[in-house]
């Protein structure tokens, strides 16, 4: 089968009235990765739109953001979040969380521009002094991208996601920004 996705695709910030569609995005890529997200499917599926629109205001008032890539058609393709740690002594370091590309826009620099955006946007941010992650050490090409970006591996969370009997670890990964 071929692609037929266009290589032609915007990444912005997730607004309001685009939860939604984030909503069934999201929740492909819960149900299709389960080994790749720490958030049941099922409970998502649960959370009305008014609460994942009050989840994501309340991180954006800490400075975090949710960032979307859109295909030419306006249809969601991506999704990459930036949360903020509650406590000040955690709030030096933007901790991303939920990146996912859909299966027909991969291949494409999707997860690499959701990425590079982030990136900028923590560096802009004088409170940030280092972006983390948390990747399934079996997930190769995501762990080679954030290399590439020059994220490093500072530890192993050893049984992190217990994912229908099968345990699973995760690399964490930091990557300085000053």
């Amino acid at each position: 089968k071929q692609n037929t996705f266009s290589s032609d695709f915007t990444v912005q910030s997730l607004f309001d009235e685009q939860v939604p569609r984030y909503k069934a995005l999201r929740l492909r890529a819960l149900q299709l990765h389960p080994e790749a997200f720490l958030e049941n499917p099922k409970a998502f599926e649960m959370k009305s739109i008014e609460t994942i629109t009050s989840m994501m205001q309340a991180s954006r008032d800490k400075g975090g953001f949710t960032l979307i890539a859109m295909n030419g058609n306006g249809e969601l393709v991506g999704t990459a979040s930036l949360a903020v740690g509650d406590s000040e002594k955690l709030a030096h370091r933007g901790l991303i969380w939920g990146v996912y590309v859909a299966p027909e826009a991969r291949g494409n620099g999707v997860a690499r521009q959701l990425m590079e955006e982030i990136i900028s946007r923590a560096r802009q941010n004088p409170q940030f002094k280092a972006v983390q992650l948390g990747v399934v050490c079996s997930n190769t090409k995501a762990l080679k991208l954030y290399e590439s970006l020059g994220f490093s591996v500072y530890g192993t969370d050893v049984e992190a996601l217990n994912v229908n009997g099968s345990y699973l670890d995760e690399y964490l990964m930091i990557k300085k920004l000053r």
